[in-house]
């Protein structure tokens, strides 16, 4: 720790919101980006030295949450915390079946599959340095690529600095 740059937590949040500031007027997808906490969700950060940037909504029940240091995915049975150092890739599985599904698949279902992938819909996975994963499932393409945009963002920032 001693070799990354101190930088305060609120500049570490506006970091990652200018990437993803693109998908701003989406329903569903809300940006903490005043100085006002949110009790609702400051019960999931831990460290006083961490700050909730980004939720996104696909259900009462199924949450995405977007710390300075953290991906928390929030559903009905469980939470589960991500730290930035921690994730390896953010694959899209879909694109990568798709050669195997390609050469025993029929018509139909090499169109249902051509579909899913002209509009990005299907299962996505956060795979980590240890080897373990978490599949996410997204029926519209603005989650996942407002996703993407953040974990670019939060591998980058979480290596690089240190927030006070």
């Amino acid at each position: 720790m001693s070799n990354k740059f101190k930088k305060s937590k609120e500049d570490i949040r506006d970091q990652i919101l200018t990437k993803a500031r693109y998908y701003r007027n989406y329903r569903r997808i809300h940006f903490f980006d005043n100085t006002i906490p949110t009790p609702k969700y400051e019960s999931y950060v831990v460290d006083g030295n961490e700050m909730v940037v980004l939720l996104i909504r696909f259900s009462r029940s199924k949450k995405i949450l977007v710390t300075t240091k953290y991906i928390i995915i929030i559903s009905k049975r469980a939470t589960i915390k991500i730290h930035g150092d921690e994730i390896d890739r953010y694959d899209y599985m879909e694109h990568i079946n798709y050669g195997e599904t390609y050469e025993t698949a029929s018509y139909l279902k090499l169109k249902y599959f051509r579909f899913k992938i002209m509009f990005r819909i299907g299962k996505y996975r956060i795979v980590k340095k240890d080897g373990s994963h978490v599949d996410l499932f997204f029926k519209r393409a603005k989650y996942p690529d407002c996703l993407n945009e953040c974990i670019k963002k939060l591998k980058f920032v979480t290596h690089k600095y240190e927030s006070y």
